[in-house]
């Protein structure tokens, strides 16, 4: 049942004037803002009512770590110099967001003009819904680019920074290619002092830092050894 209105003509059968109503945008539920129907103002004069319809491919690499799939509901916005593709959902009829898997969506919408950030997140619905997302890919099919959009971080309410939506900027192929670097596992085992009140409740965590990258943060548990694993950190 989507619409998307590009203009009204009217004409007086009297004295054979028309009326222009430009629009240039969705009347639908599930588009731009929402509404299904529109105030128009008349113009004397015909025009461009929006700009052209540009094709946008999403590519969704999600990482090849233990847990890292989702049965959450994806959503994400592309923001261009024009303005914003609205929040749109990510699904299709594959099986999407598994460990290891890359997932290609397609949507339309007004040329947004060059990309300039992209924002991603899911609902946090469903069991074990925490998800690492390796990275994004976006195919502008107007101007025949592709851009990067690195995170390899937790999407999860109990991991790392607890955060499940975040905004990325662009990064080169050379960063994006780095992001696919193979997952290293780390064993971290720490030693509490033995003097008086060396211990702690607070919550503890640790990055690894290394030449080539940095690790998520490592909360802590009950155990004094945990496991985590993260592109080689060299």
């Amino acid at each position: 049942r989507s619409w998307f209105l590009d203009k009204v003509i009217i004409t007086s059968i009297k004295d054979a004037k028309a009326y222009y109503f430009l629009c240039g945008k969705w009347l639908d539920k599930g588009e731009d803002d929402g509404r299904i129907e529109r105030d128009l103002v008349p113009a004397d004069e015909d025009g461009v009512a929006c700009k052209p319809i540009v094709r946008y491919t999403l590519t969704v690499k999600t990482a090849d770590v233990r847990g890292a799939g989702t049965n959450a509901k994806v959503f994400c916005e592309l923001f261009g110099e024009d303005g914003s593709s609205g929040e749109r959902i990510l699904e299709n009829a594959q099986d999407n967001f598994e460990r290891a898997k890359t997932d290609v969506f397609k949507f339309d919408c007004v040329d947004l003009g060059p990309i300039n950030r992209l924002r991603i997140g899911h609902d946090n619905s469903g069991f074990g819904s925490g998800w690492m997302l390796q990275r994004v890919e976006v195919d502008d099919s107007r101007r025949a680019e592709k851009l990067y959009f690195v995170c390899n971080q937790w999407l999860d309410t109990s991991e790392g920074d607890k955060q499940i939506v975040r905004e990325l900027a662009p990064a080169s192929s050379a960063d994006a290619e780095a992001s696919a670097s193979p997952m290293q596992a780390y064993r971290i085992t720490t030693y509490t002092s033995d003097i008086s009140g060396a211990g702690t409740d607070a919550g503890v965590w640790i990055v690894l830092m290394g030449e080539d990258g940095a690790t998520r943060q490592l909360p802590r548990s009950e155990e004094h050894t945990s496991e985590l694993q993260s592109p080689n950190a060299s």
